[in-house]
């Protein structure tokens, strides 16, 4: 997945982590450094349907704080498509 942010020049990302159930410290520093690599290609990186473990995990580092956290794949598809249609608006 970092390698299709490396090609893409306005990455827009959303990884469903609805059959995740836990999370390592390790699996979070990677979504950290993906996050950050899309944001400074002024893109993206969403999350949808954490639960339990996973979702606790993100409050405890904070990074629910950073990285846009969904509950379900509708919520975030209309929260992409508001945000497309203010940038679409903006460059009229």
């Amino acid at each position: 997945m970092s390698a299709l942010i490396d090609q893409s020049p306005n990455p827009q990302i959303l990884i469903s982590m609805d059959q995740v159930e836990s999370v390592s410290s390790s699996m979070i520093g990677q979504i950290f450094a993906m996050w950050k690599k899309a944001k400074a290609k002024k893109g993206e990186l969403q999350l949808v349907n954490l639960h339990g473990e996973v979702r606790a995990a993100f409050a405890v580092t904070q990074l629910d704080k950073k990285i846009k956290i969904y509950d379900d794949l509708e919520a975030a598809l209309k929260s992409y498509m508001r945000g497309r249609l203010f940038s679409f608006l903006r460059k009229r």
